[in-house]
């Protein structure tokens, strides 16, 4: 009876081992396939995990990082109080569950990278940890400056433009106007805005 009790717990434990080796590797998978980075800390500062975004953006391999200091993670602000880690440490002290903030950091290559930077207190039991979820705003910048210099361009063609232009919100009221209207019409550009078109 106690050898049948022993291969049954033997067999139920292998059981749930599988299971959660499953579970674990189906958590590792979703982590490692998401575009953000995400990196975990435990409470003396030491890196726990590190998914692909992050060795894909930071250029460090999660061989290279885990177990290290959050401080491993190159910061140009450091002077400034508003790197990586110091944000890490600023959120560790504070009682408030997250905190978020856009900055930027250097990868491994000295490239300067713009983040969306969220720290969240989590814990597992009694262990508390840190979780940095950090969005890369490379490309999000990059649209924004082209959208920056095309509107400077259009801006400088209609105000060059020797035809007329005026825009008028739904209460034909004047917005934006150019020189040539302005001088068209006979007034400054400021006597005009805000003032109905009839």
């Amino acid at each position: 009876i106690l050898a049948r009790s022993n291969k049954k717990a033997i067999v139920y434990a292998d059981e749930v081992t599988h299971e959660l080796k499953v579970s674990e590797n189906k958590l590792r998978t979703t982590i490692n396939s998401m575009r953000d980075i995400l990196i975990t800390i435990d409470n003396s500062n030491k890196i726990l995990s590190f998914n692909k975004a992050a060795e894909l953006a930071l250029g460090f391999k999660e061989i290279e990082v885990i177990g290290k200091n959050i401080s491993l993670l190159p910061d140009p602000n450091i002077e400034s109080g508003e790197g990586v880690e110091n944000h890490y440490l600023n959120v560790k002290n504070k009682r408030s569950y997250e905190e978020k903030k856009i900055i930027n950091v250097l990868n491994k290559e000295g490239g300067l990278l713009p983040i969306d930077l969220t720290f969240t207190k989590a814990s597992s039991g009694s262990v508390n940890y840190y979780i940095a979820l950090i969005r890369d705003l490379s490309n999000e910048l990059k649209v924004e400056k082209a959208l920056e210099t095309s509107e400077a361009l259009l801006d400088t063609a209609v105000n060059a433009s020797s035809t007329g232009f005026a825009i008028l919100n739904l209460n034909c009221e004047f917005i934006e106007l150019n020189k040539s209207i302005c001088s068209w019409l006979g007034y400054e550009k400021h006597n005009l805005i805000g003032k109905n078109v009839k």
